[in-house]
């Protein structure tokens, strides 16, 4: 990964994105160091598919730390009480499209962003804006609909 990291204020990075709230609306300031991991970083597409690909190997994480991560610790109901959604470290698991899928999505000042992957058939999906009134969810959500011919 060559264009990730945590953002700052003071960095001058070559080629990063201005954020915006809506058209010709520069997005509120903030201050990304006071966010850390927790939407304090930046990256590329894909940089973040080569992330995705490391995590079916053992490069960066031991086989235990990736079951744990992908394993899921609580359960909560979202968007009524009909769906139970599984949370592990740091993503969220589910069943999409009668496949097994993990996601996690962003947003802060300016941006959102939504990846969701498919790792019984190592299809990701990964959504960047720097727009924050995107619907990246549903934009990732619609693509992945097509790539398994459901709508």
């Amino acid at each position: 990964m060559v264009s990730s990291g945590l953002d700052s204020s003071t960095a001058i990075l070559k080629h990063r994105a201005s954020g915006y709230s809506g058209p010709n609306m520069a997005a509120e300031y903030f201050d990304p160091s006071t966010l850390s991991g927790a939407g304090g970083m930046y990256s590329t597409s894909e940089d973040l598919l080569r992330w995705d690909q490391a995590l079916y190997t053992t490069t960066l994480l031991s086989r235990e730390s990736l079951d744990l991560m992908f394993t899921p610790h609580v359960e909560f109901h979202e968007g009524g009480p009909g769906h139970l959604v599984h949370y592990g470290y740091g993503w969220f698991m589910d069943n999409l499209f009668g496949q097994d899928e993990i996601d996690h999505g962003g947003h802060v000042n300016g941006f959102d962003s939504a990846i969701i992957r498919f790792p019984n058939v190592k299809i990701t999906v990964i959504v960047l804006s720097n727009r924050e009134d995107t619907p990246s969810w549903e934009i990732a959500k619609a693509i992945s609909g097509m790539i398994f011919e459901q709508e």
